[in-house]
């Protein structure tokens, strides 16, 4: 089954876990279409969600498997394979390598903070990236912000989701 376990109205209550395994990543497009568009790829998920109905605890793993995804806002396409972990308040992202189009790598890594998954507050690593694609942009996308680009180095993503600091070496 894709999930299993209690949910009780009466105390408000959720003990549940969810297993969902191998599936196409295309299936998760909706839970995020304004910032990544996603090509190919698989996912699986085995989550624990414990608490109350309004204030949920969920603890777990994602596993993402040859995904080829698009980000939005620069237009660069990047594949990779990572393993996420949920713990209470934050989510963990285990090191992984991600590749642009032309093969070229970087290293990510950190952390996403957040309080019943909003308020979310970013530590994000991405290292040792060279010649690596960071923009892919034409007129038609923005107007005032557009081109290719690319870089080397390390750069570091920190803040909340409406301050967010960049330092990039």
């Amino acid at each position: 089954p894709i999930w299993s376990g209690i949910i009780s109205l009466t105390d408000n209550n959720l003990d549940l876990e969810v297993n969902i395994g191998r599936s196409n990543i295309t299936s998760f497009q909706a839970f995020v279409k304004e910032y990544v568009y996603l090509y190919e790829g698989k996912a699986s998920v085995l989550l624990n969600i414990k608490g109350q109905i309004g204030n949920p605890e969920i603890y777990g793993n994602l596993v993402l498997n040859q995904v080829k995804a698009r980000v939005e806002y620069l237009k660069t396409i990047y594949s990779f394979s990572s393993d996420i972990n949920f713990n209470k308040n934050i989510i963990e992202i285990e090191p992984f390598k991600l590749f642009d189009k032309n093969k070229r790598e970087a290293n990510v890594s950190g952390n996403i903070k957040h309080n019943n998954f909003s308020n979310f507050i970013f530590n994000i690593n991405i290292k040792d990236f060279k010649n690596f694609e960071v923009l892919n942009t034409t007129a038609k996308d923005n107007g005032l912000f557009y081109g290719k680009a690319f870089a080397s180095g390390n750069a570091v993503i920190e803040g909340n989701e409406n301050n967010i600091h960049m330092d990039i070496s």
